[in-house]
């Protein structure tokens, strides 16, 4: 046993006597993820890891709309239920795409949808879902646990619903209660092993020479700070087919990159395709075009 190892070991058994418990881990690596809903091939090289993590939170994020996020989400809950899961689906957008989603292999009926008109309530929801986690965990329930909220842009706080500020002070009031919020949110998701996403998007500040600008996700600083995955799309080319003579519109390109990962995988850039029924490969995209010819 080298001296090192020796000392720390020593120093470990003391600060467990003096607090009554172990509240130190022998090794590093029982305190990072342990697991994981498990996703596909193109997801675990895009994020380093076995897809997402169960007691962490993720965020997916983009500039704009229609860059993959949902697609993303579908895919996951779907997954979640695959493994003997259980989905929540905290929605403060409300228009969620329950067909698709059931196109795609999801049984809606298994999901449980929590809509909120407030960024109160929202966090109100979390809180529930995550005492009702920790519950299920206490009777022996060892599945993963998934809450999604789509969104937090779409999450107005009750304060200034209706009100005609200027986007600066929404900003601020957003910012207040999610800081507020979002670190005992955290604490609940690690003990109740959550994996919670966040759908969420960017914007670029202006620049003050000489800084350059740079991206911000929505919700505030703790919101960034507490997030342990953070998987940035933007949307790429559209994909067409001929029919008729005229060009239809069948899908789209998205790329994809991890903006902040905690994991010890490499992360890797990639281009995925998208069409109604979700992420394909280059080969299944080519059969979806054939099985298209001569329908609308």
């Amino acid at each position: 046993m080298s001296d090192a190892k020796a000392l720390a070991d020593k120093m470990r058994a003391r600060l467990n006597k003096q607090a009554g418990k172990d509240i130190v881990s022998e090794e590093a690596n029982k305190i990072q993820v342990d697991a994981w809903i498990e996703m596909d091939q193109d997801f675990k090289d895009i994020v380093g890891g076995e897809g997402l993590p169960q007691g962490h939170i993720t965020q997916f994020f983009s500039e704009g709309p229609d860059s993959g996020k949902t697609t993303a989400l579908i895919t996951a809950m779907i997954a979640c239920q695959e493994q003997g899961g259980i989905v929540n689906l905290i929605d403060s957008e409300q228009k969620f795409p329950w067909d698709r989603y059931e196109l795609m292999g999801g049984d809606k009926s298994a999901v449980n949808h929590i809509v909120v008109d407030s960024l109160e309530e929202a966090w109100d929801a979390w809180d529930n879902v995550g005492k009702v986690g920790l519950e299920m965990r206490a009777e022996g329930f060892e599945g993963p646990i998934m809450a999604a909220w789509d969104s937090i842009p779409s999450s107005v706080p009750d304060a200034i619903m209706g009100e005609k500020e200027s986007g600066k002070a929404h900003v601020a009031v957003e910012a207040k209660i999610n800081n507020k919020n979002v670190r005992k949110l955290r604490q609940m998701i690690r003990r109740a092993k959550l994996t919670a996403v966040f759908i969420n998007h960017s914007y670029w500040t202006m620049p003050q020479f000489p800084q350059r600008p740079e991206e911000v996700l929505k919700g505030g600083t703790e919101m960034y700070f507490m997030t342990t995955l953070a998987i940035r799309f933007k949307k790429g080319k559209k994909l067409d087919r001929d029919f008729k003579g005229e060009k239809q519109r069948i899908g789209q390109t998205v790329h994809v990159e991890v903006k902040k990962g905690h994991f010890s995988g490499r992360t890797i850039k990639k281009t995925l395709n998208i069409i109604d029924r979700g992420f394909v490969s280059d080969a299944e995209l080519k059969e979806y075009k054939d099985s298209l010819k001569g329908k609308i």
